[in-house]
């Protein structure tokens, strides 16, 4: 029998992520409160879009990618010019340039997500292409980490 890898897991939570989003759609509000254990019983209940979901969801797994890819990348030849350090290898300056690239990807969406705050079909726009990229951009991070894993320091 084969053990899950690493990447199956990943998928495993982000296939229970998506269950999330889909019980609060076919659910209504209270579907996501009482799986995360609150439930508010004020006439006053505040009704959160799939799109903020998913892209709050789309956070810490785009961080944990970013993470991993980095750890995966310590020490490495670095084939992006951006980020290679001293010796053409990703050392902490490295390091510091792909968590100042992340934080400006993250405040730009957070800041276009307040700009459409008025209008609530927009800002449910901006939440889920910023979420949905978000995935795709940890998708490709963890298959690159992947592959640095694959790869033999020199």
């Amino acid at each position: 029998m084969v053990s899950p890898s690493w990447f199956t897991k990943a998928i495993c939570i982000l296939w229970d992520c998506r269950g999330a989003l889909w019980a609060q759609s076919s659910g209504g509000d209270l579907a996501v409160q009482e799986m995360v254990g609150t439930v508010n019983t004020s006439p006053h209940v505040r009704h959160v879009s799939k799109g903020r979901i998913l892209w709050w969801i789309s956070i810490p797994v785009l961080v944990a990618a970013s993470a991993l890819d980095a750890h995966s990348s310590w020490g490495k030849p670095e084939g992006n010019p951006l980020l290679r350090g001293s010796g053409g290898r990703f050392d902490r300056k490295s390091l510091s340039i792909k968590l100042g690239i992340s934080a400006g990807i993250l405040g730009g969406e957070y800041i276009m997500t307040r700009h459409h705050k008025g209008d609530e079909r927009l800002a449910n726009a901006a939440y889920l292409s910023s979420g949905a990229s978000n995935l795709v951009g940890a998708a490709v991070l963890g298959v690159t980490a992947q592959r640095n894993y694959r790869r033999v320091p020199q």
